[in-house]
């Protein structure tokens, strides 16, 4: 039973696929027939009785119909298909054979079963459908060629009317099956062609689902890459810089911003050689160039930045290219490292160790003046004692000379401390031209009585003619001649002491030469240092260590350098080399 009116007009749900659109094709005709067959029974029904066969008619067929439509609410589709196409067969066949005969229009009905046919059921059906309707219109000629009243009620004068009739009815049903089957075909080629179509798009599209997951993957993973390599970037401690082949920057880290004291984003796509010092920009724009010209690595390479704020900051950078699969470098990556704290820690060294070394200097000087200074008082104290006790003049005179040799060496050694001292805080030297063969001649003549005392020989090889050196005239003199008395001092009587002067290119050559006791190997490279004595010197001579150290500080003074070579038991040669004056240098520099 219908539950409300709108269940009239509901759409049965299809049992299967194949069903879907012909069940509501099937649902919507049964639905219009029904719409309109109640009035024109109804209407049939209010006539006179000599027409109740006909209302009776319509009354069963519109029974008929709400019957098939109940079945196809209930999911019987195939059973109410095939009982409405069997009756729409027989109803055109009963109203023609009451009525017309073959000549009846509503013969044409047919077309409209076929067609429904093929619609509900499918191509094949249409075919049976088609031979159904030549049977029928086959039968109505067959039974009514005997009859006059249906053959000529509608004016036909011969059964040869008749005939034509029949075949032209066959023949439309025939055609009408037949262009039913070959679109049928073609639909079904088409929809096979479609379905292929849309698999292929399928499948494409499957694969361009792929793809854009893969992508997107991809872009996922590469955006996490990158700001992986971002967070590295920014929290390297030691400063980045990533440039093009333009020379100009692309991105900075924060370690470089803040080491160049700016902005990172201001920084970006500035000139990189505008960070560096002028001195060093040639050799910074040269190593670029090559990080893409050549794909070389410069390592360790030390130059200084130019901060925003105009400090120039020290660095060791390496310059590296970033290259691609091909090998070719896409951009270029500056590391670099701020030296000044590795400056300022090694200044910080170099003052320790200094200050180690005036220590330890300042402990050797106390422990040797301590040395030097008592040796003398203790033989001056036991001099004096043992003159006192005394009463021969000779005894008294040796001890005598002791006490005088004795004063004598602390007035040396104090003197050459003050030397020492004096040259250590001296801000510049009183220099003027001056001839070393004069200066020469000078130390000759004040030091030569000395050794003939000892029985020496002294001899002077000077050259003809010097150029001047620009010298302070005491202060080389002093230098020149202890290296003359340490020569007289050091060889024994009999021994040959040569002083030369000659000129060396542009610097004037001052040696002397002995034929002493000799310096071993061992000694020789400490002679130059402070309270340093030979074990030979030690023994045989209380010298108080400081004699050649004044001397090649005073050299050094002026330029020049000392230098000595010897052997033990022949002798030893010490050579100072000083540079010419130069013309135009004006004296006292």
């Amino acid at each position: 039973m219908i539950r409300t009116f709108s269940d009239l007009f509901t759409i049965p749900e299809p049992v299967d696929e194949f069903q879907v659109s012909r069940v509501r094709l099937l649902h919507r005709l049964l639905l219009a027939i029904i719409c309109i067959s109640a009035p024109f029974t109804l209407l049939l029904l209010m006539l006179p009785a000599n027409r109740t066969i006909n209302a009776i008619s319509s009354l069963l067929v519109l029974l008929a119909h709400v019957g098939l439509w109940q079945m196809t609410r209930r999911g019987r589709v195939r059973v109410a298909t095939r009982l409405f196409l069997g009756l729409w067969l027989l109803v055109p066949a009963v109203v023609a054979y009451m009525f017309s005969g073959i000549f009846s229009p509503f013969l044409y009905m047919y077309g409209l079963v076929i067609l429904a046919t093929a619609l509900l059921l499918g191509e094949r059906e249409s075919v049976w459908a088609a031979g159904a309707s030549i049977a029928v219109v086959t039968l109505l000629l067959l039974f009514t060629s005997n009859r006059a009243d249906l053959i000529f009620t509608t004016g036909a004068s011969t059964l040869q009317q008749a005939i034509i009739t029949w075949v032209m009815l066959c023949s439309a049903f025939v055609l009408m099956s037949l262009l039913i089957v070959y679109t049928a075909h073609s639909v079904r080629r088409a929809m096979f062609k479609l379905r292929e179509s849309e698999s292929e798009l399928r499948e494409r599209y499957g694969d361009l689902a792929t793809e854009i997951a893969e992508r997107r993957a991809m872009e996922a993973k590469l955006r996490s890459s990158e700001e992986r390599f971002r967070q590295i970037f920014d929290l390297a401690p030691y400063g980045m810089v990533v440039f093009g082949e333009d020379g100009y920057a692309i991105v900075v880290n924060e370690a470089f911003s803040y080491l160049m004291e700016g902005d990172s984003k201001q920084m970006a796509h500035r000139y990189v050689m505008d960070w560096f010092t002028e001195n060093d920009r040639d050799s910074n724009q040269m190593m670029f160039s090559q990080v893409f010209e050549m794909g070389s690595v410069a390592v360790n390479h030390t130059t200084q930045l130019l901060t925003y704020n105009g400090e120039r900051v020290p660095i060791r950078m390496m310059v590296s290219p970033v290259r691609d699969v091909n090998g070719d470098a896409l951009y270029g990556i500056a590391i670099v490292e701020d030296l000044s704290s590795v400056e300022e820690a090694e200044r910080k060294r170099i003052e320790l160790q200094v200050e180690q070394e005036k220590v330890a200097f300042l402990r050797d000087f106390v422990s040797q003046m301590s040395h030097d200074l008592k040796t003398p008082l203790t033989s001056i104290t036991t001099s004096v004692f043992l003159i006192r006790r005394m009463q021969d003049d000779a005894s008294r005179d040796r001890y005598l000379s002791v006490i005088e040799e004795q004063a004598r060496h602390q007035v040396e050694m104090i003197e050459n401390l003050l030397t020492v001292a004096r040259l250590d805080h001296l801000p510049e030297l009183d220099r003027a031209p001056l001839n070393v063969n004069t200066l020469s001649q000078k130390i000759y003549d004040r030091l030569e009585p000395v050794a003939v005392q000892k029985g020496q020989t002294f001899r002077m090889n000077m050259a003809d003619t010097l150029p001047d050196v620009l010298a302070d005239a005491t202060e080389l003199q002093r230098a020149l001649q202890n290296l003359v008395s340490n020569a007289i001092k050091y060889t024994p009587e009999g021994g040959t002491i040569t002083v030369r002067t000659v000129l060396d290119n542009d610097h004037i050559v001052f040696t002397v030469a002995d034929t002493g006791v000799g310096i071993s190997p061992e000694d020789l490279p400490h002679v130059f240092e402070r309270f340093y004595r030979t074990n030979n010197t030690r023994h045989s001579h209380k010298g108080t260590g400081l004699g050649l150290s004044i001397v090649r500080q005073i050299v050094e003074l002026h330029e020049g350098t000392v230098a000595v070579a010897s052997t033990v038991g022949e002798g030893t040669t010490f050579t100072a080399r000083l540079p010419e004056a130069q013309a135009g240098v004006p004296a006292g520099v």
